[in-house]
């Protein structure tokens, strides 16, 4: 583009810089002014200010906008009718896009294209099976879980592992080939560790400063002298003024008021969750030794045979309690017919109303009733799935194939994800329940039967074997299975989790590398385990 102005020659960006160097003018300005000769165009429908792009305006304003797309043809932009299956003779759209782009050549809206076409079309790009495992086999990095019988075009996501921290997540062979750094979590823990490095250079305190916040501390003494102080983030040596337990502290915890685990074994939140029980108006008896004596039971309630746990960090780690206690409670309380729920304190603290929700449906007390034969079922994209999991599902969500959901109305009040099993030697002819759940405080019966029938549609159309899944014991037994067909096969080992003792980390965060083994990383962050219950495995022969 030529300047009007003067004789400078650029493009884009360059010329827009020109403009305001040389002429003290924005490209706006420069356009109304020298091409459209001082008159800013308008809507051609209303003469409404339309918006400026590029040193052009558009033909209509944001108003007419939609009404010109629904129309098509030339002030509609391109007509997008032919990803379902549309052509120029059975769609008006597309027969007017093509009339305006009579004569170009090989335009591809003046041709038959139907969905058929274009699958034959993105076969092009399919790579055969020696391909597809070679370019698998590039990245050292990650594990494609996806077999060559799921794979169907280059810029398909699949499913893959991080061989360095654990995460499953989906990516392509695309982007296998680009993308240096692949695997999200890690990607975004070496950007969170750059800024915070960025971040603690700016808010180390002097000297000065460090000792008066120090001296504020009545909880704590701490015992890390300056020139060990690196920053806000770090964790210091600490002493109990009252008891002399000796444990770690950031100064930023301190700071926001944090209390000495030993002094304070019972914790507000503990109170509170025995609050919320009690709230419902059932007989609860609370720190009770009865049960399965000589240990001791949170909450107990009588009526409903259960009982619940609260399992603080600090006190339910392994520094404090050996790895098969939450276990072996679970299988005490069992035998007197009672079922032990355990709930972590971050659970707590993070994801209450899942937690309050759990806790309502096993006492019978869940808010809402919602009949599963006034709801449709339907297939629901990644973006649906992940917000409703996040909300529903004490674990989150989780990476699928495909995932059914319960719709009532426009509302999503029920799913059911299904992937290929993770232990693919063992289970790999099987097809596994990956994510359940029901909207929060919602009680839906015969949801599960239709949903689950869809699966078995499912894995039966994709020739599997069975369908199975994991019953996470810290919650239940998952007998409930065995009503559909399911039976028992198993026990996983103990699962676990890395722990600061204000949250929990999974245990790629900890995987061996650099030869250091998983318990050498996590003692040098200064982490320790926390375990859980393991789980029952139940599988369904089709």
């Amino acid at each position: 583009m030529k300047c009007k102005i003067c004789d400078y020659v650029g493009k884009g960006r360059a010329f827009a810089s020109h403009l305001q160097a040389a002429h003290k003018m924005t490209s706006k300005e420069y356009t109304i002014e020298h091409i459209y000769n001082g008159i800013q165009p308008g809507c051609e429908v209303c003469g409404g200010e339309t918006r400026y792009v590029a040193f052009t305006f558009k033909s209509v304003c944001k108003e007419h906008a939609k009404e010109a797309m629904r129309k098509g043809g030339i002030k509609g932009g391109k007509a997008q009718a032919w990803n379902k299956g549309l052509t120029k003779e059975t769609d008006e759209r597309i027969k007017l896009q093509a009339e305006s782009m009579e004569g170009e050549k090989n335009h591809f809206f003046g041709k038959k294209h139907t969905v058929q076409t274009i699958s034959k079309l993105s076969n092009i790009k399919r790579l055969t099976r020696e391909q597809f495992w070679e370019r698998c086999a590039i990245r050292k990095d990650v594990t494609v879980l996806t077999s060559y019988n799921d794979y169907v075009e280059h810029n398909q996501k699949m499913e893959v592992v991080c061989e360095l921290c654990g995460h499953v997540f989906q990516s392509s062979l695309h982007n296998m080939q680009t993308i240096s750094q692949l695997c999200p979590e890690c990607r975004d823990n070496s950007v969170s560790l750059e800024t915070r490095q960025k971040i603690s250079k700016k808010r180390r305190f002097s000297e000065e400063e460090y000792s008066k916040k120090c001296d504020l501390q009545d909880e704590f003494e701490v015992l890390t002298p300056y020139k060990d102080y690196l920053n806000q983030f770090q964790k210091l040596d600490v002493k109990c003024q009252l008891c002399g337990d000796l444990t770690m502290r950031t100064l930023q915890q301190m700071l926001h008021g944090t209390f000495c685990h030993k002094c304070n074994p019972r914790s507000l939140e503990e109170r509170e969750l025995a609050d919320f029980v009690s709230s419902m108006g059932m007989e609860v008896i609370n720190n009770t030794t009865d049960l399965i004596s000589p240990y001791e039971i949170d909450i107990y309630v009588p009526e409903r045979h259960i009982a619940i746990e609260y399992n603080g960090l600090y006190w339910h780690s392994e520094k404090q309690k050996p790895n098969v206690y939450h276990k072996n409670k679970t299988d005490m309380c069992a035998a007197k017919d009672t079922q032990l729920l355990h709930f972590f304190s971050d659970e707590w603290l993070q994801k209450p109303e899942i937690v309050k929700s759990m806790i309502r449906h096993r006492l019978g007390k869940s808010k809402n009733r919602i009949h599963a034969r006034s709801c449709d079922v339907r297939l629901i994209d990644k973006k649906d799935e992940r917000e409703f999991f996040d909300k529903s599902h004490i674990s989150g969500y989780i990476p699928s194939k495909i995932c059914f959901a319960l719709v009532k109305g426009e509302e999503i009040v029920m799913a059911l994800s299904v992937r290929e099993p993770l232990h693919r030697q063992k289970y790999g002819d099987n097809l596994e329940i990956a994510r359940f759940a029901t909207k929060p405080d919602a009680y839906i019966p015969g949801g599960f039967s239709k949903l689950f029938k869809r699966a078995k549609e499912y894995a039966v159309m994709y020739g599997k074997s069975g369908i199975m899944t994991y019953a996470d014991l810290r919650f239940g037994t998952g007998h409930v299975y065995e009503n559909y067909g399911f039976r028992l096969v198993g026990q996983t080992v103990l699962d676990y989790w890395y722990t600061d003792h204000y949250r929990r980390f999974g245990r790629g965060r900890c995987k061996a590398r650099d030869g250091y083994t998983e318990r050498q990383i996590a003692a040098n962050e200064g982490l320790c385990r926390i375990y859980g219950c393991g789980s029952n495995i139940y599988i369904l022969n089709l």
